[in-house]
């Protein structure tokens, strides 16, 4: 797959993540995660849906990105 994407070691490549692939969380709970693909941000905007929200995170970087959860998950 590598080869036919043109990708190897040393180039700049994108990656693109679905917003319903994107965890929030605002309190650990004490839990530590293994995961190192954290990201920490603001809340920015939230686009209320009949069955869905997309929440947009403002990041440190000033980059943005998008999560959709469930009303019923934070309403």
């Amino acid at each position: 797959m590598a080869e036919t994407l043109g990708i190897k070691a040393g180039i700049d490549v994108s990656a693109l993540v679905r917003a319903p692939q994107v965890i929030i969380v605002s309190d650990f709970g004490g839990y530590r995660l293994s995961a190192r693909n954290q990201l920490s941000g603001t809340v920015s905007q939230i686009h209320k849906g009949q069955v869905n929200s997309e929440v947009v995170l403002g990041l440190v970087d000033g980059d943005t990105i998008i999560a959709t959860v469930t009303n019923d998950s934070w309403v």
